[in-house]
């Protein structure tokens, strides 16, 4: 895999999630970052439990199957509707520092710490004006 960043913004379903997760995630390299739009938007549920179901089954096939979890990937901030996710540390502790003065405070999802950053984040530092 060579893809270090991978945006999702496609169906809100969550069977379309999680195949476009596992799309995603068999293309990353490590260290890879993957956002994923309209998490934890109450407008698109199955944007929510996609993710959620997703990060439930690659827990469940690592303890079954007993294979690294190096790759498995973890969420490591949350901004203006967008989850963004990467192969885990040491790469999600180098993000959150970077993304540290930006955050509005730190939260835990799925056992793992995640930077909130302000709703307007994205729009506001990356915008094209």
């Amino acid at each position: 895999p060579h893809i270090r960043f991978f945006s999702i913004d496609g169906s809100h379903t969550e069977e379309a999630v999680m195949s476009d997760i596992s799309l995603a995630h068999s293309c990353l390299s490590a260290g890879g970052i993957l956002v994923l739009d309209d998490a934890l938007n109450p407008d698109w549920p199955g944007v929510t439990s996609g993710l959620s179901r997703y990060l439930m089954k690659q827990e469940e096939s690592v303890t079954t199957t007993d294979s690294s979890s190096s790759l498995l990937l973890y969420p490591f901030a949350f901004g203006y509707n967008k989850c963004f996710l990467s192969t885990g540390d040491p790469w999600n502790t180098r993000y959150r520092n970077a993304l540290q003065p930006y955050e509005r405070k730190q939260s835990t999802f799925w056992n793992c710490p995640v930077s909130i950053l302000p709703q307007g984040f994205i729009a506001s530092h990356f915008g094209n004006d």
